[in-house]
């Protein structure tokens, strides 16, 4: 039998501390919030049915997420993290420029092609006020990293700071063409979506603009 041990980390039960027990039940919580999301949509994201899809006790919800907003906001963050990673890091890579930007467009299909759910809580939850912020976050922050970059390929015509508000029009304008994309990929194929996506992109580094 495993020992019970007292420590400055709270109670040990099974060799686990009270803060990582916290963390696990964390993580089970959002996996579920996904799970209940992917089956009913935000309707069926509430603290009682989460709670028992991830077969935690109901209380222990408030020791991870004050409300449901909460629960929303980081359930989204971290959507938007597994979508635009990738991406960025692509973008972030030495290299050809025009291989980086293609690959980095390509890399955020890819990610809603692996996992359906993820488009639809992205693109399509912006009737909830908490998640229309956390778009505009991701929009923004998805700008900033498109504007790094463009300064990084072309330091001698791109200033980051004087490109960022044409670094947001590409990065709100290439999340609707890809929110368009999915809801009917037959128009037009994913090859002609991703040309033209980069295209636009270096249409606008061919002049200064500082």
């Amino acid at each position: 039998m495993v020992a019970t041990s007292e420590n400055t980390s709270g109670r040990r039960y099974g060799g686990s501390s009270a803060e990582q027990r916290k963390q696990i039940r964390y993580e089970q919580l959002l996996t579920a919030a996904m799970e209940c999301f992917g089956e009913q949509g935000l309707a069926g994201v509430g603290v009682r049915p989460v709670s028992a899809k991830a077969g935690i006790a109901p209380r222990y919800f408030r020791e991870s997420f004050p409300d449901r907003d909460a629960l929303l906001a980081a359930l989204y963050d971290r959507a938007a993290d597994q979508v635009l990673a990738a991406a960025l890091e692509i973008l972030d890579a030495d290299g050809d420029p025009e291989t980086r930007v293609r690959a980095s467009l390509e890399s955020v299909i890819h990610s809603l092609d692996q996992d359906p759910r993820l488009g639809p809580l992205l693109f399509g939850t912006t009737t909830e006020p908490v998640l229309r912020e956390r778009r505009e976050q991701m929009v923004l922050d998805y700008a900033d990293a498109i504007a790094a970059g463009a300064a990084s390929m072309f330091p001698d015509r791109i200033d980051a700071r004087s490109y960022r508000t044409t670094a947001i029009i590409l990065a709100g304008g290439y999340i609707e063409l890809t929110t368009w994309w999915l809801a009917d990929p037959s128009r037009v194929s994913r090859d002609e979506l991703l040309d033209r996506a980069a295209s636009i992109f270096f249409a606008t580094t061919t002049a200064p603009m500082r």
